[in-house]
């Protein structure tokens, strides 16, 4: 995300920004999962937290469990029956 969305929110900037930018949804999963390989196994957690129902949530999925690792996602409850590139994600496991 842009610097100066955290800046104009008052949040504080992410501790690992994976610099992925805009692209088909194909090219920005392909490029988190490439930057955040490296990432999860370095710091190898005991479950891989995934938020939201975003092209990068289905990122996160795929490298955690490509790794082996365990993942939960957090997010609102299925709001569609209609299978859009938004609402795949929300097939993983919930917590």
């Amino acid at each position: 995300m842009s610097h100066s969305f955290f800046q104009e929110l008052g949040i504080p900037q992410p501790d690992i920004n994976l610099e992925v930018g805009s692209a088909s949804a194909a090219c920005q999963v392909a490029q988190a999962m490439e930057r955040l390989e490296p990432v999860l196994v370095a710091e190898w957690p005991d479950i891989a937290v995934l938020v939201g129902d975003v092209t990068s949530t289905l990122a996160g999925a795929l490298t955690a469990s490509k790794l082996g690792m365990r993942g939960a996602r957090l997010g609102q409850p299925r709001t569609s029956l209609i299978p859009t590139p938004i609402i795949i994600p929300r097939k993983l496991p919930s917590v």
